[in-house]
């Protein structure tokens, strides 16, 4: 089997605002912190204050993390 893309370990975070739309405002173990995010879609029912999410480091650019995935029920 052929793998297309490997990606690291997602590090849980907790959203705590959606800044604009490209950046989320999430906390990363006990430190806030800025993560970007691929979908600029409305995501009012997901990118809500307190919900549990993942992200991924980034080694460049205007944010530390990347979101991926936000819990849903």
């Amino acid at each position: 089997m052929r793998v297309l893309l490997e990606l690291p370990a997602p590090i849980p975070c907790e959203i705590l605002q959606r800044r604009n739309r490209f950046v989320v405002e999430v906390r990363v173990g006990g430190e806030r912190a800025a993560a970007s995010l691929n979908n600029t879609g409305r995501l009012l029912e997901y990118l809500v204050p307190g919900r549990r999410a993942y992200c991924l480091e980034r080694a460049s650019g205007k944010t530390a993390y990347r979101l991926i995935a936000v819990e849903d029920g």
